[in-house]
């Protein structure tokens, strides 16, 4: 993973057919019409501590099985690694979902910056943005997980 790379995706929801074949009316024809999507740009600070949280849920797991002397260690770590990459894609999918919208339902309002509490797993996600009207952009600026403690 780079760390100047831009995660950046926009998704355009198009009319339903069913809804122009049934013909509806009053407040359920507005749900035919697309919906004005919000482009993400996740600054640098966002995808650092993102991908720093993963780095370190991974050396967690791979200094608890180095060398333990279990016949499938490396099998371990290997899913390990696997379920770190699942978690950030994860992540990043349930930030999209959460704010691609025009309207993000829970956030707070923090002076000219927004946040969003929600929950991946168990896992607390804080999201922290900005919005520019005109350009139709939302500028993630920090993503906070809470971190799990390893009981060992």
């Amino acid at each position: 993973m780079r760390l100047k790379q831009k995660w950046k995706r926009t998704w355009n929801f198009q009319p339903s057919d069913c809804a122009h074949a049934y013909g509806l009316n009053g407040k359920n024809r507005s749900r035919s019409k697309p919906r004005s999507m919000i482009d993400l740009q996740f600054s640098e600070q966002a995808l650092v501590e993102l991908q720093r949280f993963i780095r370190h849920y991974e050396e967690a797991f791979f200094e608890l099985y180095q060398d333990s002397g279990v016949w499938s260690e490396a099998l371990i770590i290997q899913n390990y690694k696997a379920s770190a990459e699942k978690l950030y894609l994860t992540i990043l999918q349930e930030i999209e979902t959460r704010l691609s919208s025009k309207k993000v339902l829970g956030r707070k309002s923090k002076l000219s910056w927004q946040e969003l509490y929600f929950y991946v797993g168990n896992r607390l996600i804080i999201v922290t943005w900005s919005d520019d009207q005109e350009l139709k952009k939302r500028f993630i600026q920090s993503i906070f997980i809470d971190r799990k403690p390893i009981i060992f």
